[in-house]
């Protein structure tokens, strides 16, 4: 059954842009992050030791066969990110997630510190398909909990990898052994903090009287999301479990693949541990999308793994241009669609056709 098209507004998020704009310190954040973004883009290869006449060569030099596989592998891990759209908003259709992911995608990816501003856009959307305001702040609070476990769960495994199995090269060893124990201590003491007896224990020993609100707040805003989206995610775990767990590995895969069309010469641990970095990294995005950041520091670990430098950044950036880049104007794409819709729709209804909060009938299908 076809979700209705709502004869909202199209510019929602248009006006929420403005005063976005308007707001010191996101114009702060922005001019900040580009210049970050420029500068790294200026210096990369360098800061790993290529050039990027070397690492040009070697992107120009991928087949299409190679490009179509990689595009395929990108496609297969939107369409497993459905599943948890589906399981987080029951009636949201699959085109419809597809749609919603690539537009938030696109606002998220193409300004620094823009998720506020794909948040409000994925709200005028799936208000524009009759869903209400409280579904949008479910959803939201389901997908949102599911992503950054994802997230979090691959620096995790690539802990245990640093600390298990061969020997590291001397030039990580150290280094990546305290990152890994890091890592875990980390883990583990959020996971501690999301304890209401642990939070009241801290509130009572901690100094200054700041760190100890500062650490209970963290920690009930991080309990009161689970509680919120404990429903869901008891009813569906499986569902939105099933679907991040396979957006993540087929992410990875596509790491996988760009080191091999790189001839890279690293193996699937190094892999796994660029991977979780990357990861790691993307979850405090400094730039649009987090590019530049990820590209310098990844690439520099593939390299002490013993990456050449030119296949290293190659493949971090091909990497990126597929997760990042390409959902910028495949995103651009798939809202310019969504606003034609909403145009046409607020040809041929009425406004009595809405209902009194503007968020419509539900849909019932899928």
């Amino acid at each position: 059954m076809s979700a209705p098209v709502e004869a909202v507004e199209p510019d929602a998020s248009a006006s929420i842009l403005s005063a976005w704009k308007g707001r010191s310190g996101s114009l702060a954040v922005a001019a900040v992050g580009i210049a970050v973004l420029v500068a790294l883009l200026l210096t990369l290869p360098r800061l790993d030791g290529t050039t990027w006449a070397a690492v040009a060569r070697l992107i120009g030099s991928v087949s299409l066969p190679q490009n179509l596989a990689l595009a395929g592998l990108w496609s297969l891990g939107l369409i497993a990110h459905t599943w948890v759209q589906l399981a987080a908003l029951p009636g949201l259709r699959r085109r419809d997630a597809l749609t919603l992911n690539l537009g938030g995608s696109a606002v998220a990816g193409a300004l620094p510190a823009g998720g506020p501003l794909s948040l409000a856009v994925n709200w005028s959307m799936l208000r524009s398909w009759g869903f209400t305001t409280s579904q949008f702040s479910s959803y939201t609070m389901v997908t949102t909990v599911v992503t950054t476990a994802a997230r979090l769960s691959v620096p995790l495994v690539a802990a245990f990898a640093l600390l298990g199995g061969p020997h590291l090269p001397a030039k990580v060893a150290g280094a990546s052994r305290l990152a890994a124990v890091g890592i875990l201590v980390m883990i583990a003491l959020v996971a501690l903090a999301l304890l209401p007896a642990v939070r009241r224990r801290l509130l009572r020993i901690s100094r200054p009287a700041r760190v100890a609100a500062l650490l209970t707040r963290a920690g009930t805003v991080a309990a009161d999301a689970l509680a919120t989206s404990g429903a869901a995610l008891r009813t569906r775990r499986r569902d939105l479990l099933l679907g991040a767990a396979a957006q993540t590995v087929v992410q990875y895969l596509l790491l996988l693949g760009c080191l091999a069309v790189m001839h890279a010469g690293v193996g699937p641990r190094a892999a796994l541990i660029a991977f979780g970095l990357g990861r790691l990294l993307s979850l405090a995005p400094i730039t649009p999308g987090g590019l530049g950041v990820t590209e310098a520091l990844v690439g520099a670990l593939l390299v002490a793994f013993g990456a050449p430098p030119s296949a290293a950044v190659g493949a971090v950036l091909l990497h990126s241009l597929y997760v990042v880049v390409l959902e910028i104007p495949v995103g651009a794409g798939a809202l310019a669609l969504w606003r034609t819709q909403v145009r046409r729709a607020r040809t041929v209804r009425t406004p009595g056709d809405r209902s009194p909060d503007g968020g419509g009938e539900r849909p019932s299908g899928g």
